[in-house]
């Protein structure tokens, strides 16, 4: 069976990530996102230039601490290895979803060679569900 959840789990890229940029990328959205989680005002257009700008040309492995900097200096999180590595799963997590979403759509996808039953959690529904 096919599992469907809505929303999907992470806030898509623009386009999928091929390089170190693209984790540059993801570091970007991820930090938007969780400022705005977080109770940060909603940045303006300048401002998200500059929040890219800060993870442009960083190794992929510094993208996670240097996340968790940015936010535990804005006030909206401590700063600890917990939240420094959580930083860098989600940031790993949103390239490969991203990834795996572009290759899906490379090319038209293959009907299922059976019928198919698919279950579909809803994100009003989803932690009812998960609790029972």
């Amino acid at each position: 069976g096919i599992v469907l959840l809505e929303p999907w789990p992470v806030p898509p890229l623009l386009s999928p990530p091929t390089s170190e940029e693209g984790a540059a990328q993801a570091a970007a959205v991820l930090e938007l996102f969780s400022r705005g989680t977080l109770g940060a005002p909603a940045a303006a257009g300048e401002e998200e230039e500059e929040v890219l700008s800060a993870y442009i040309g960083q190794p992929e492995d510094a993208l996670g601490p240097l996340m968790a900097e940015r936010l535990a200096r804005l006030g909206l999180q401590p700063f600890s290895t917990a939240n420094i590595l959580k930083a860098g799963r989600q940031i790993r997590v949103l390239v490969h979803h991203s990834r795996m979403w572009a290759s899906a759509f490379v090319q038209p996808l293959a009907p299922l060679p059976a019928p198919t039953q698919v279950f579909a959690a809803f994100a009003s529904e989803r932690e009812d569900f998960f609790l029972r």
